[in-house]
């Protein structure tokens, strides 16, 4: 970008930086449920929704571990009990979640909200309700 203060705005205000793979702090002062919709895009951004007609799984690729920390703390919340499943792999951190009964049980929230998905990855979950996994 050619703007100085465009650049210094978008990391003073959106944390948006160079690298930001690896640098993104995801803002604080977002109320629950707009940190629930900033979850749905990283989602279909950087994130995987896997489900073999037996087992439902999450991952999200977070670069760095406070990114990881943090959409952790928010499925912890969902979930009512703290559960981060945070993993590094190389200078990537990665949050993984597996099982029919916990998978769905973060993804419910997120899914209900009434926002643009990204259709070939949300679908998945539909095709997991459909099959009579909602245990």
């Amino acid at each position: 970008m050619k703007s100085n203060k465009l650049c210094n705005d978008l990391e003073k205000k959106l944390n948006v930086t160079p690298r930001k793979s690896f640098t993104t702090k995801l803002p604080e002062n977002l109320n629950f449920e707009n940190k629930l919709s900033l979850i749905v895009g990283l989602i279909d951004s950087d994130g995987t929704i896997r489900y073999n007609r037996k087992n439902i799984g999450l991952k999200i690729c977070c670069g760095n571990k406070e990114m990881g920390e943090y959409i952790g703390n928010c499925f912890s919340c969902i979930l009512g009990e703290r559960k981060i499943s945070l993993y590094k792999h190389g200078s990537i951190w990665s949050l993984c979640y597996e099982g029919n009964k916990l998978v769905p049980k973060i993804l419910k929230p997120l899914y209900d909200l009434p926002l643009p998905k990204l259709e070939r990855k949300w679908s998945l979950l539909d095709k997991f309700y459909t099959k009579g996994n909602d245990n």
